[in-house]
């Protein structure tokens, strides 16, 4: 041992070691297989459809709908895409015209907003005697009130054959964002729900099996670092759950303010626990820089978790991003200076960290706008996390 510091067990023996390998490898492949019916952009590998649209917006976010058919009538309206960021935040609301497919004969579809944590996603959609049925989605309700509970805003809708009218999409968010909505038949929406969720439960059991493990080394070596690494996989995999959606669909479906915060509070929460890891780490190697910049690293994470909790997301969401941006290299880079000291150990835990902030970085990069929607910017954290 270096610096006459004690000497940590390593925290796996080889048959340990190639089954937590195999675990993983299985994880990214049943995740990438996923890509094929996961919630992206649409293509030739995709079964979901995006019919035109156009946008006109709310600013006040006030107007009757019949204001807002009026509105549309009178060409005020401009085609939009799922790519396209539209300026929401406070009370603004976009309203989109979603034009319905010809069918031969009366379809069940559902249409899906495929983006967890939407504040409000309001569908008007025709009904019988020229009236309009009104179903309502989003964080400002509690998932279990929503009208097809689900990972994220899902409606149920009958196409007519005759002559498919419009439906209309009105969306709020404390942020600006990309409306990716997509359209499909009943049965291929149940397949992807089945395997979607199939493969996130696999993600929770792999979760489970990690601490599992991690308790076991604890107690075996009588180190408890191994407790604090078993406390940080619940607090990602909570994270990872929340920013997916199944969080909110299971373990808190009652509670709409919590579902909202927990996509943002949990991962933040989760950084800051990764530099207490790290911190247990690389202490004992007697490096006063290392150790100051990762202290800054916890106070920093518990300060954006406190003002998520006291201010709500929206003062805070784009500053958060940024914070991300001091976090992980701060993190990275202790850990490369402690492959140095101790490359066993050192290695294999900057190769699990840099996979986790290379996933991280999709979604970090479609909340500020820069990338559309698509496979990586909702699955890039779990596959990080996973490995």
């Amino acid at each position: 041992p270096d610096g006459g510091a004690p000497a940590r067990p390593v925290i796996m023996t080889t048959p340990g070691l190639k089954t937590f390998l195999l675990a993983c490898a299985a994880m990214v492949l049943s995740l990438a297989a996923l890509a094929q019916t996961a919630a992206g952009p649409a293509g030739a590998s995709l079964r979901a459809l995006q019919y035109p649209a156009d946008v006109l917006m709310d600013p006040s976010g006030q107007q009757s709908f019949a204001e807002i058919q009026r509105r549309f009538e009178n060409g005020e309206s401009r085609p939009v895409s799922g790519s396209s960021p539209l300026p929401l935040g406070g009370e603004r609301t976009a309203w989109l015209r979603i034009s319905l497919p010809d069918v031969p004969a009366p379809t069940e579809a559902v249409l899906t907003v495929a983006h967890p944590g939407m504040d409000s996603v309001v569908l008007h959609q025709p009904a019988p005697g020229g009236l309009w049925k009104v179903q309502v989605s989003g964080d400002k309700l509690p998932v279990s009130q929503w009208p097809m509970p689900y990972l994220h805003p899902a409606f149920s809708l009958e196409i007519s054959a005759a002559d498919p009218r419009p439906v209309y999409l009105a969306v709020q968010h404390s942020t600006p964002i990309g409306i990716y909505w997509q359209l499909w038949d009943r049965a291929s929406f149940d397949r992807q729900s089945s395997t979607l969720h199939m493969v996130l439960g696999g993600y929770l059991g792999f979760v489970v099996l990690v601490v599992i493990l991690s308790c076991f080394n604890a107690y075996n070596w009588r180190d408890p670092i191994h407790l604090v690494y078993a406390g940080y996989v619940v607090i990602l995999g909570l994270g990872q759950l929340s920013l997916t959606g199944l969080a909110g669909e299971y373990l808190w479906p009652d509670h709409a303010r919590w579902n909202d915060l927990a996509a943002v509070t949990v991962p933040m929460f989760s950084a800051g626990w990764a530099a207490v890891l790290v911190y247990r780490l690389v202490v004992e190697r007697g490096h006063r820089l290392a150790s100051g910049l990762l202290l800054s690293v916890m106070l920093l994470s518990l300060a954006m978790t406190l003002g998520f909790l006291l201010l709500g997301r929206e003062k805070l969401f784009y500053v958060s991003n940024f914070a991300y941006m001091y976090l992980t290299p701060v993190v990275l880079g202790c850990l490369v200076w402690f492959s140095f000291r101790r490359p066993l150990a050192g290695l294999w835990a900057l190769a699990g960290f840099l996979c986790l902030a290379i996933g991280s970085m999709f979604p970090i990069l479609r909340n500020l706008n820069l990338v559309p929607v698509n496979f990586y910017t909702q699955f890039g954290a779990q596959i990080g996390a996973a490995l």
